[in-house]
């Protein structure tokens, strides 16, 4: 859900880019691959409507996510975050998502909107600096990955996080964080902090 928080970005931008100066874009879903993407979509949909939605217990719930081979890369503190903050009290008791599945799935399923920022990506006002965070090979595969990054060639850097998958956000968490601080310190300058008197 996180690259779909990215691929928001960017089509708010295309819409309205003076909001903008400068767009971060961790690894978002932007391709014309369309066969491709409907059937990830399509997979990530049933694995999000099928998805375990009730534990006992943040402990329970904790323990099962360490078990999963989803779960497995993300840094210890963004899953202990995730447990802290993700999960609700249950009304039945234990605890449940705060996302339900049927929410989490109909994001998936928004290929249009991909499809679309792809074709309006290099139309993208180029007084909008680009960063992109993009892991190796890449979610959509190393050749998709270069053609999406080089999409809008002028004002536009990008860093390749070859720790990293998909879920950058999740797994790479301090270098994502250091990576973002050295392009906003870079583009606008470091901050000015005085001291109160």
């Amino acid at each position: 859900m996180i690259a779909h928080f990215f691929l928001c970005r960017a089509l708010a931008a295309l819409n309205f880019p003076k909001l903008f100066s400068s767009l971060v874009l961790v690894d978002p879903i932007i391709t014309a691959e369309k066969t491709k993407l409907v059937d990830e979509a399509v997979r990530f949909a049933v694995n999000a409507f099928t998805r375990r939605m009730f534990w006992s217990s943040r402990g329970e719930a904790l323990s099962q996510f360490k078990e999963s081979p989803f779960f497995a890369s993300w840094h210890p503190d963004v899953l202990k975050t995730y447990v802290d903050h993700g999960l609700a009290v249950d009304t039945a008791g234990g605890v449940r998502l705060k996302t339900i599945s049927v929410q989490e799935g109909l994001t998936f399923v928004n290929v249009p909107v991909f499809i679309e920022v792809w074709e309006l990506l290099e139309k993208l006002d180029e007084n909008i600096t680009l960063r992109w965070v993009i892991p190796s090979p890449g979610f959509l595969g190393e050749e998709d990955t270069k053609a999406r990054v080089w999409r809008r060639p002028a004002n536009v850097s990008n860093v390749v996080f070859p720790f990293a998958g998909h879920l950058i956000v999740h797994e790479a968490p301090i270098e994502l964080a250091q990576d973002i601080a050295t392009f906003l310190s870079t583009n606008y300058g470091s901050p000015q902090f005085k001291a109160a008197l």
